[in-house]
């Protein structure tokens, strides 16, 4: 686990460029490097690897709409220091492009709809994957979507928690069923869960 005065020292350097990182995506390469820098991002701020794999997994979903789809458009990552507040730190997720949009996000945001032979864990698996998530998409004005994924904070144990209760379960994994997708509606969408409420991708936008 990341030493404190080390995460200190991380987050204090992403947060000089409050604008964040902002990646160009048009090709498989330019994906591959988002879902990295996010992966990496969130492993330097203290993510365990199983969440900092969500936000990867989501990332590169959400890259690669722009690249297949969009003809192309950005990515911004930007660390949310909320710890005065809530002690919570997050990552932030904006994509936006400029392409013909989505017709019908109800449709979009189904389980189990498809425009492609794609094997990605399309918007809804996406949604999923993260704490926050909103989106706005207009015919011919392109799609605008954020997301966030807040870092967990470490379990705590009772003082008279036994070594064998200490082992319980195991965290949870990107196949976890547990949130259902956002409820549809038209234009615009959006949730915000709990952190860590998420379960595994099964549909490709």
């Amino acid at each position: 686990m990341i030493g404190q005065p080390a995460l200190n020292e991380t987050l204090n350097r992403a947060l000089n460029g409050t604008a964040g990182r902002l990646f160009s995506i048009r090709t498989e390469a330019d994906v591959m490097e988002v879902a990295r820098g996010a992966r990496q991002l969130a492993e330097r701020l203290g993510f365990s690897q199983v969440h900092a794999y969500h936000l990867a997994i989501a990332t590169s979903e959400l890259a690669t709409n722009l690249a297949v789809y969009a003809g192309g458009g950005t990515v911004r990552l930007r660390v949310l220091d909320d710890t005065e507040q809530t002690a919570r730190i997050g990552i932030e997720l904006s994509v936006e492009d400029q392409g013909p949009g989505i017709p019908d996000l109800a449709l979009a945001m189904t389980e189990g709809y498809s425009t492609g032979a794609r094997l990605g864990c399309g918007l809804p698996g996406a949604s999923r994957l993260m704490d926050e998530f909103s989106i706005d998409s207009s015919t011919h004005q392109g799609t605008r979507i954020r997301a966030v994924k807040w870092r967990q904070p470490a379990p705590r144990l009772p003082a008279h928690a036994s070594t064998a209760s200490a082992t319980a379960a195991p965290a949870s994994t990107a196949s976890a069923a547990i949130a259902s997708a956002p409820t549809a509606s038209a234009g615009t969408q959006s949730k915000r869960t709990a952190p860590g409420r998420q379960s595994s991708p099964r549909t490709d936008r």
